[in-house]
Protein backbone atom coordinates (compact mmCIF):
# COMPACT_ATOMS: atom_id res chain seq x y z
CA UNK A 1 0.00 0.00 0.00
CA UNK A 2 3.06 2.51 0.41
CA UNK A 3 4.09 2.10 -3.34
CA UNK A 4 0.17 2.45 -4.14
CA UNK A 5 0.10 5.94 -2.41
CA UNK A 6 3.10 7.25 -3.74
CA UNK A 7 2.55 5.86 -7.24
CA UNK A 8 -0.52 7.70 -6.91
CA UNK A 9 1.10 10.84 -5.86
CA UNK A 10 3.52 10.72 -8.90
CA UNK A 11 0.80 10.14 -11.45
CA UNK A 12 -0.90 13.92 -9.89
CA UNK A 13 2.55 15.16 -10.54
CA UNK A 14 3.09 13.79 -14.16
CA UNK A 15 -0.91 14.72 -14.58
CA UNK A 16 -0.36 18.51 -13.73
CA UNK A 17 3.21 18.39 -15.57
CA UNK A 18 2.11 16.71 -18.82
CA UNK A 19 -1.13 19.35 -18.63
CA UNK A 20 -0.23 22.73 -17.50
CA UNK A 21 3.96 22.13 -16.40
CA UNK A 22 4.70 22.88 -20.23
CA UNK A 23 2.59 25.16 -20.72
CA UNK A 24 3.74 27.63 -17.82
CA UNK A 25 7.19 27.26 -18.84
CA UNK A 26 6.36 27.92 -22.33
CA UNK A 27 4.34 31.07 -21.47
CA UNK A 28 6.30 32.22 -17.87
CA UNK A 29 9.60 30.87 -18.85
CA UNK A 30 11.55 30.16 -15.63
CA UNK A 31 8.74 31.62 -13.32
CA UNK A 32 6.92 28.68 -14.75
CA UNK A 33 9.22 25.87 -14.20
CA UNK A 34 9.43 27.28 -10.44
CA UNK A 35 5.67 27.37 -9.91
CA UNK A 36 5.90 23.43 -11.21
CA UNK A 37 8.81 22.46 -8.99
CA UNK A 38 6.79 23.64 -5.96
CA UNK A 39 4.12 21.87 -6.92
CA UNK A 40 6.13 18.77 -7.06
CA UNK A 41 7.04 19.79 -3.43
CA UNK A 42 2.94 20.03 -2.56
CA UNK A 43 2.71 16.49 -4.19
CA UNK A 44 5.48 14.97 -1.76
CA UNK A 45 3.41 16.81 1.09
CA UNK A 46 0.20 15.55 0.23
CA UNK A 47 1.69 11.76 -0.28
CA UNK A 48 3.83 11.63 3.13
CA UNK A 49 0.76 12.64 5.22
CA UNK A 50 -1.31 9.93 3.25
CA UNK A 51 1.44 7.61 4.22
CA UNK A 52 1.75 8.59 7.70
CA UNK A 53 -2.40 8.49 8.36
CA UNK A 54 -2.06 5.38 6.48
CA UNK A 55 0.11 3.63 9.06
CA UNK A 56 -1.58 5.09 12.12
CA UNK A 57 -4.63 3.25 10.93
CA UNK A 58 -3.44 0.16 10.67
CA UNK A 59 -2.09 -1.79 13.36
CA UNK A 60 -0.03 -4.23 11.47
CA UNK A 61 1.54 -2.45 9.65
CA UNK A 62 1.73 0.75 12.45
CA UNK A 63 5.09 2.77 12.68
CA UNK A 64 4.92 5.00 16.08
CA UNK A 65 7.99 6.92 14.69
CA UNK A 66 7.20 7.46 11.14
CA UNK A 67 6.98 11.48 9.99
CA UNK A 68 7.81 13.76 7.50
CA UNK A 69 11.57 13.51 8.43
CA UNK A 70 11.45 10.02 8.45
CA UNK A 71 9.97 9.66 5.32
CA UNK A 72 12.27 12.39 3.41
CA UNK A 73 15.94 11.19 5.40
CA UNK A 74 15.92 14.26 6.15
CA UNK A 75 19.13 13.65 8.40
CA UNK A 76 22.60 15.39 9.16
CA UNK A 77 24.81 14.11 6.87
CA UNK A 78 28.59 13.53 6.96
CA UNK A 79 31.36 15.64 4.90
CA UNK A 80 32.72 12.40 3.63
CA UNK A 81 29.10 11.39 2.36
CA UNK A 82 28.97 14.88 0.42
CA UNK A 83 32.31 14.92 -0.79
CA UNK A 84 32.04 11.15 -2.57
CA UNK A 85 28.37 11.84 -3.52
CA UNK A 86 29.89 15.19 -5.32
CA UNK A 87 32.68 13.31 -7.17
CA UNK A 88 29.96 10.56 -8.26
CA UNK A 89 27.94 13.12 -9.68
CA UNK A 90 30.82 14.85 -11.30
CA UNK A 91 31.73 10.99 -12.78
CA UNK A 92 28.52 11.11 -14.02
CA UNK A 93 28.25 14.70 -15.33
CA UNK A 94 31.16 13.42 -17.50
CA UNK A 95 29.56 10.22 -18.52
CA UNK A 96 26.29 12.04 -19.92
CA UNK A 97 28.91 14.30 -21.57
CA UNK A 98 30.53 11.85 -23.29
CA UNK A 99 26.64 10.11 -23.81
CA UNK A 100 25.26 13.56 -25.80
CA UNK A 101 28.54 13.73 -27.40
CA UNK A 102 27.82 10.58 -29.16
CA UNK A 103 24.00 11.29 -29.73
CA UNK A 104 25.13 14.71 -31.37
CA UNK A 105 27.55 12.77 -34.09
CA UNK A 106 24.19 10.61 -34.75
CA UNK A 107 21.49 12.50 -34.21
CA UNK A 108 22.40 16.28 -34.85
CA UNK A 109 19.31 18.28 -35.31
CA UNK A 110 17.54 16.29 -32.34
CA UNK A 111 20.31 17.16 -30.03
CA UNK A 112 20.37 20.75 -31.00
CA UNK A 113 16.24 21.14 -30.53
CA UNK A 114 16.66 19.55 -27.27
CA UNK A 115 19.23 21.68 -26.40
CA UNK A 116 17.51 24.90 -27.76
CA UNK A 117 14.41 24.17 -25.67
CA UNK A 118 16.54 24.60 -22.27
CA UNK A 119 18.23 27.80 -23.43
CA UNK A 120 14.80 29.88 -23.82
CA UNK A 121 14.54 29.71 -20.11
CA UNK A 122 17.96 29.91 -19.61
CA UNK A 123 18.48 32.82 -21.33
CA UNK A 124 15.27 34.44 -20.04
CA UNK A 125 16.46 35.83 -16.42
CA UNK A 126 19.73 36.50 -15.25
CA UNK A 127 22.77 34.37 -13.35
CA UNK A 128 21.30 34.42 -9.85
CA UNK A 129 17.71 33.69 -10.60
CA UNK A 130 18.60 31.16 -13.30
CA UNK A 131 20.34 29.26 -10.91
CA UNK A 132 17.64 29.41 -8.16
CA UNK A 133 15.07 27.98 -10.73
CA UNK A 134 16.78 25.70 -12.56
CA UNK A 135 19.16 24.35 -9.78
CA UNK A 136 18.32 24.63 -5.98
CA UNK A 137 13.97 24.64 -6.16
CA UNK A 138 14.50 21.46 -8.73
CA UNK A 139 17.18 20.05 -6.16
CA UNK A 140 14.47 20.18 -2.76
CA UNK A 141 11.14 19.51 -4.42
CA UNK A 142 12.44 16.52 -6.72
CA UNK A 143 14.81 15.04 -4.64
CA UNK A 144 11.92 14.98 -1.62
CA UNK A 145 9.62 13.65 -4.51
CA UNK A 146 11.55 11.06 -5.40
CA UNK A 147 14.99 9.96 -2.75
CA UNK A 148 12.13 11.10 -0.27
CA UNK A 149 8.29 9.88 -0.74
CA UNK A 150 9.03 7.25 -3.63
CA UNK A 151 12.42 5.85 -2.40
CA UNK A 152 10.77 5.32 1.11
CA UNK A 153 8.04 3.72 0.40
CA UNK A 154 9.50 1.01 -2.06
CA UNK A 155 11.37 0.30 0.56
CA UNK A 156 9.17 -0.59 3.05
CA UNK A 157 7.92 -3.35 0.24
CA UNK A 158 11.10 -4.46 -1.01
CA UNK A 159 14.87 -4.08 -1.14
CA UNK A 160 17.41 -1.11 -0.92
CA UNK A 161 18.88 -2.11 -4.83
CA UNK A 162 14.97 -2.88 -6.17
CA UNK A 163 14.04 0.69 -4.28
CA UNK A 164 16.89 2.56 -6.08
CA UNK A 165 16.13 1.01 -9.57
CA UNK A 166 12.22 1.61 -9.51
CA UNK A 167 12.99 5.15 -8.09
CA UNK A 168 15.70 5.90 -11.39
CA UNK A 169 12.85 4.36 -13.77
CA UNK A 170 10.41 6.70 -12.46
CA UNK A 171 12.49 9.76 -12.18
CA UNK A 172 13.59 9.03 -15.62
CA UNK A 173 10.34 9.01 -17.12
CA UNK A 174 9.04 11.81 -15.02
CA UNK A 175 11.01 14.23 -17.27
CA UNK A 176 8.82 13.17 -20.50
CA UNK A 177 12.20 13.32 -22.56
CA UNK A 178 13.09 9.88 -24.41
CA UNK A 179 16.22 11.73 -25.40
CA UNK A 180 17.67 11.97 -22.23
CA UNK A 181 15.91 8.99 -20.88
CA UNK A 182 19.55 6.94 -20.56
CA UNK A 183 21.61 9.74 -18.54
CA UNK A 184 18.78 10.92 -16.03
CA UNK A 185 18.19 7.17 -15.06
CA UNK A 186 22.12 6.81 -14.49
CA UNK A 187 21.94 10.72 -12.81
CA UNK A 188 19.20 8.46 -10.54
CA UNK A 189 20.81 5.19 -9.83
CA UNK A 190 23.77 7.71 -8.18
CA UNK A 191 21.15 9.75 -6.38
CA UNK A 192 19.70 6.78 -5.03
CA UNK A 193 22.58 4.89 -4.27
CA UNK A 194 24.32 8.06 -2.63
CA UNK A 195 20.81 8.26 -0.38
CA UNK A 196 20.97 4.45 0.41
CA UNK A 197 25.08 4.72 1.39
CA UNK A 198 24.60 8.25 3.35
CA UNK A 199 21.37 8.20 4.70
CA UNK A 200 20.40 11.65 4.79
CA UNK A 201 18.66 13.21 1.76
CA UNK A 202 21.36 16.08 1.97
CA UNK A 203 23.74 14.08 -0.15
CA UNK A 204 21.59 13.68 -3.47
CA UNK A 205 20.08 16.95 -2.90
CA UNK A 206 23.54 18.78 -3.47
CA UNK A 207 24.10 16.15 -6.12
CA UNK A 208 21.31 17.19 -8.08
CA UNK A 209 22.30 20.90 -7.24
CA UNK A 210 25.44 20.62 -8.57
CA UNK A 211 24.53 18.96 -11.59
CA UNK A 212 21.90 21.12 -12.45
CA UNK A 213 23.99 24.02 -11.93
CA UNK A 214 27.09 22.67 -13.85
CA UNK A 215 24.42 22.05 -16.73
CA UNK A 216 22.95 25.64 -16.44
CA UNK A 217 26.38 27.23 -16.37
CA UNK A 218 27.69 25.62 -19.12
CA UNK A 219 24.56 25.91 -21.59
CA UNK A 220 24.82 29.37 -20.76
CA UNK A 221 28.23 30.60 -21.31
CA UNK A 222 30.01 27.71 -22.75
CA UNK A 223 30.00 27.27 -26.38
CA UNK A 224 29.12 23.32 -27.45
CA UNK A 225 32.50 21.97 -27.68
CA UNK A 226 32.55 18.38 -29.97
CA UNK A 227 35.50 16.11 -28.55
CA UNK A 228 38.79 15.91 -30.59
CA UNK A 229 38.71 12.34 -31.98
CA UNK A 230 39.20 8.78 -30.27
CA UNK A 231 41.68 10.46 -27.75
CA UNK A 232 39.20 13.01 -26.46
CA UNK A 233 36.79 10.09 -26.50
CA UNK A 234 39.29 7.95 -23.64
CA UNK A 235 39.96 10.83 -21.71
CA UNK A 236 35.89 11.41 -20.56
CA UNK A 237 35.43 8.00 -20.15
CA UNK A 238 38.47 7.48 -18.02
CA UNK A 239 37.59 10.50 -15.83
CA UNK A 240 33.70 9.13 -15.64
CA UNK A 241 34.88 5.85 -14.09
CA UNK A 242 37.70 7.60 -11.88
CA UNK A 243 35.33 9.80 -10.37
CA UNK A 244 32.69 7.51 -9.91
CA UNK A 245 35.37 4.72 -8.35
CA UNK A 246 36.58 7.77 -6.00
CA UNK A 247 32.71 8.59 -5.14
CA UNK A 248 31.49 5.41 -4.21
CA UNK A 249 34.64 4.56 -2.44
CA UNK A 250 34.01 7.44 0.16
CA UNK A 251 30.56 6.33 0.25
CA UNK A 252 31.26 3.54 1.92
CA UNK A 253 31.87 2.81 5.16
CA UNK A 254 35.79 1.86 4.68
CA UNK A 255 37.38 3.65 1.92
CA UNK A 256 40.42 2.59 1.21
CA UNK A 257 39.45 -1.34 1.34
CA UNK A 258 36.76 0.07 -0.97
CA UNK A 259 39.20 1.20 -3.57
CA UNK A 260 41.09 -2.01 -3.41
CA UNK A 261 37.79 -3.91 -4.68
CA UNK A 262 37.53 -1.48 -7.35
CA UNK A 263 40.07 -2.09 -9.77
CA UNK A 264 38.47 -0.09 -12.89
CA UNK A 265 39.25 3.19 -10.74
CA UNK A 266 43.15 2.58 -10.48
CA UNK A 267 43.05 1.53 -14.07
CA UNK A 268 41.04 4.87 -14.67
CA UNK A 269 43.57 6.59 -12.84
CA UNK A 270 46.47 5.29 -14.46
CA UNK A 271 44.55 5.52 -17.91
CA UNK A 272 43.50 9.61 -17.13
CA UNK A 273 47.21 10.42 -16.19
CA UNK A 274 48.87 8.71 -18.92
CA UNK A 275 46.54 11.04 -21.08
CA UNK A 276 47.06 14.26 -19.53
CA UNK A 277 50.88 13.44 -20.23
CA UNK A 278 50.25 13.15 -24.25
CA UNK A 279 47.45 15.21 -25.17
CA UNK A 280 48.32 18.90 -25.81
CA UNK A 281 46.23 20.59 -22.57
Amino acid sequence: MYVMISLLTLVVALTFNVCFGSRLQSHYQLLGMTVSELVFLLCFLGGACALILFARKHPLERDETLDLYEISSLRPAKLRHLAGGLLLIAGGYLGTTLYFHILALLFPEAIQAASDSMLVVLYSENLPLMLLGTALIPAICEELLFRGLIHYSFTRQASARYAVIATALLFAGFHLSPIRFPSTFASGLLLGYALHRSGSILVPMLMHLASNAASALVSFYAPPVMLDGTAGVILLGTGTLLLLGLGCALLEEHPRAALSRHPMTVLATVGIILLLTVLPI
